[in-house]
């Protein structure tokens, strides 16, 4: 289960958006919800955004001090988050994510 959406509903660049993610079952992350901020720069969709965890977790690819996911292991946006949280550990090479899935929007 995951929810999503712009950080600033006046953003017209649909760069800085908010994500929420809850852990999957079976796993030490089990109904733990944690808050992302993902960020598009001018290199999105050609390079995957800035993720950064804002709830604290323990994964090999997330910087402690920060919250900030290291480039190039963001899964696909937004469903896909999960997985990441899941598979508890990040390995290099996960898929990037496309333009499309980025800017739909649920509520």
């Amino acid at each position: 289960m995951c929810s999503y959406g712009l950080a600033d509903s006046e953003d017209i660049t649909l760069s800085s958006w908010n994500g929420t993610i809850i852990g999957p079952g079976h796993t030490v992350h089990e109904n733990r919800i944690y808050s992302l901020k993902l960020y598009c720069d001018e290199n999105y969709p050609d390079a995957p955004p800035i993720v950064s965890f804002l709830s604290r977790i323990n994964l090999p690819c997330v910087n402690q001090q920060n919250g900030k996911v290291r480039r190039g292991v963001e899964a696909e946006l937004p469903l896909e988050l999960e997985a990441l949280v899941h598979a508890g550990n990040c390995v290099d090479g996960a898929a990037k994510v496309s333009s499309a899935t980025v800017t739909s929007s649920s509520s």
